[in-house]
């Protein structure tokens, strides 16, 4: 199985069930990278195709996912995330090929966090992700017993609707097989800055199990011009989506009252390094680590770190360890290169130095550290240490980042206090007391997600992505009571 034998171009987006492609208008988009201009076919409907589109996958595909078992569909996503962890496959090795190109990402930063994200997705993991919120996943094919004495049976959407983000590649995988997982139906809405992986996974699932070939289908279209899809927007009882929150509120807009939606937009996550953690021996390590999470991505997810927390008192500084950081950070760039910025983006990353240093200059508890853009550095790392707490706040994209020096752990939540409805994902580097001390401070000041440093941008299958259920927040659980059980035996034929 081959990616050219998948579709007749690898530069073509979409997948459409039902629709004639012949008939389908297709939009191009460009991508520049490193001098070069690359197309990417997308597919841009009217509203009669986005409703007979809806209509088709929300018949015959809930059809045939009601009809194929848990266990097959299991399987086949497995069989097909085994043969892109084979990286010497022609499907990886284009993908790997193509997908630099689009998105601007670092060939082998892109291979190795691709690499890393698929891994969740092999069978181990989809056992996980059923397990995590079923703890009989077959639920979602029949009614089952539960502890009251009746049966209880998860029921998925008749059609799920995604629109995902294109900051980090491949994102849209979670969602979709998440939505596969409960069978659903669903559509999934690429974005513009990397609508191809997602696309040819579809088309290589629905090679492996023809059987659920219209239960999916791919489409495109503009962000915030939601008029010719507004007949797709009305058919979805699910709608997941991802972005900005001006993009999740747009959209949110145009659903009607009755719709489902769950929206996952800006959050903020840091990292805490105590002083058990700055010794000499160990102290390489963690900055190594911590440099990984802000270069893979580019700081792009919403799990990257935009701050340091590092404690006082231990044999490392504070100071030193943001020294270290920015000579880490630029090891790194020199093996991952930096995906360049765009004309506002480096707008804003301007803006933000310059008000960092200003601030440098009224106040000796600040230093920004780094030095200016060279030629062996398209874009240079900065490290803003604050030897004083203040407020979390981000920092631009790409390689930017602050550490901030705190005594005590009441002074971290301090500065966690007015983004509480931001926090997510938190980094640690901490002793086995500390861990057990500082935790649940963590998840009552509003962090969903504890990690160790080095793995804030590999979330765990099954996770509770922003403190949600993956699978169980996309069904509606019917109970089946035990008196509609025992009041039936009053009308059986057989009854004395």
């Amino acid at each position: 199985m081959s990616l050219l034998n998948m579709a007749h171009d690898p530069f073509k987006a979409g997948y459409l069930p039902g629709l004639d492609e012949g008939e389908v208008n297709w939009e191009t988009l460009e991508f520049n990278t490193h001098g070069q201009t690359y197309s990417v076919q997308v597919p841009s409907l009217t509203a009669t195709q986005y409703e007979e589109l809806a209509e088709h996958v929300q018949t015959i595909g809930k059809e045939q996912l009601q009809r194929t078992p848990l266990a097959d569909i299991v399987k086949a996503i497995d069989q097909v995330v085994v043969g892109l962890l084979d990286t010497n496959s022609p499907i990886m090795k284009q993908a790997l090929e193509i997908l630099p190109k689009v998105t601007g990402f670092d060939p082998e930063m892109m291979k190795l966090t691709l690499h890393s994200y698929l891994q969740t997705f092999k069978l181990i993991g989809l056992k996980r992700f059923l397990a995590q919120d079923f703890s009989n996943p077959q639920v979602l094919e029949e009614f089952v017993p539960n502890v009251r004495g009746g049966f209880t049976r998860a029921v998925p959407p008749s059609l799920t609707l995604h629109s995902w983000s294109g900051n980090v590649p491949a994102l849209g995988l979670w969602s979709l097989i998440s939505a596969l997982l409960v069978k659903s139906p669903s559509i999934g809405k690429v974005a513009s800055a990397e609508p191809l992986f997602v696309s040819w996974f579809v088309r290589l699932l629905v090679q492996v199990l023809p059987q659920i070939k219209d239960a999916l289908a791919i489409v495109w279209w503009k962000g915030g011009e939601h008029d010719s899809c507004q007949p797709l927007l009305n058919a979805a009882q699910l709608v997941l989506a991802y972005g900005s929150d001006a993009s999740l509120q747009s959209l949110k807009s145009r659903l009607p009252a009755t719709t489902r939606f769950l929206g996952y937009g800006h959050k903020l996550s840091f990292a805490l390094l105590s002083k058990s953690s700055m010794n000499r021996a160990l102290s390489a390590d963690c900055v190594s680590k911590a440099a990984w999470d802000v270069v893979a991505h580019d700081k792009g997810g919403c799990y990257s770190p935009h701050v340091f927390y590092v404690q006082k008192g231990g044999a490392i500084s504070p100071q030193e360890f943001a020294q270290r950081l920015l000579i880490e950070l630029k090891t790194q760039s020199f093996r991952f290169p930096s995906s360049v910025s765009e004309l506002s983006e480096k707008a804003t990353q301007e803006h933000w130095l310059q008000s960092q240093r200003y601030q440098a200059i009224q106040s000796k508890a600040l230093e920004v550290l780094g030095t200016k853009l060279s030629t062996e550095l398209k874009e240079q790392p900065w490290v803003v240490i604050h030897n004083d707490v203040v407020d979390l706040a981000p920092s631009p994209s790409k390689r930017f980042v602050q550490v901030v020096a705190f005594e005590n752990w009441s002074d971290v939540l301090i500065s966690l206090a007015k983004s509480r409805p931001y926090l997510q994902t938190v980094g640690v580097a901490l002793s086995t007391s500390e861990l057990s001390e500082v935790t649940p401070l963590l998840a009552q000041a509003g962090v969903t997600r504890i990690t160790a440093i080095g793995s804030m941008t590999a979330p765990e299958a099954g996770w509770h992505h922003d403190g949600r259920f993956g699978l169980a927040d996309l069904v509606n659980m019917v109970d089946l009571e035990l008196s509609a059980i025992s009041i039936c035996d009053n009308f059986d034929q057989y009854r004395i």
